[in-house]
């Protein structure tokens, strides 16, 4: 009795050890389009770097409630706010369009409403995780000169 009662104790101890290994990952890793369309992305801050240094544009109080959602269907929305007489309001020029993810970079074109004008967007994807969407893409300032901007979102 005391043999086979150490038999199974054995056993037992032996089949909780296999089958709770550690390696065992349960997880499921989201797509980059998975984790984009999952929530509203709201600005944390916004720049450009020139050479190679990088500046900064201090966000309003307005400008931070900016957001950006993308949906599955693969369109999405932008809102801007700004400030006007102490009260942050929807400057109502939102940004409406369809979006792409090919490999590292999100393509967007943006259909201003009432009009048949289109812009195209071709972004660098920095970062994209559960909490972070940082877009960046290069293009000339207003005197010409070559400058990247980037944007960094966040949930």
């Amino acid at each position: 009795m005391k043999k086979t009662f150490l038999k199974l104790v054995t056993v037992i101890s032996l089949s909780l050890m296999i089958s709770c290994n550690s390696d065992d990952d349960n997880s499921v890793e989201l797509t980059q389009t998975e984790i984009l369309v999952s929530d509203t992305w709201n600005i944390k801050e916004y720049g450009v770097i020139v050479d190679t240094n990088f500046v900064a544009d201090k966000l309003s109080g307005c400008e931070e409630m900016n957001f950006m959602n993308f949906s599955k269907d693969n369109t999405f929305y932008e809102s801007d706010f700004f400030l006007d007489n102490d009260t942050c309001v929807d400057d109502n020029v939102d940004e409406k369009g369809t979006w792409e993810i090919e490999g590292k970079t999100l393509k967007r074109i943006i259909k201003f409403e009432g009009t048949n004008f289109e812009e195209k967007l071709a972004e660098n994807i920095d970062r994209l995780d559960m909490n972070n969407l940082i877009l960046s893409a290069s293009q000339t300032d207003e005197q010409g000169n070559p400058e990247t901007y980037y944007i960094h979102y966040i949930r």
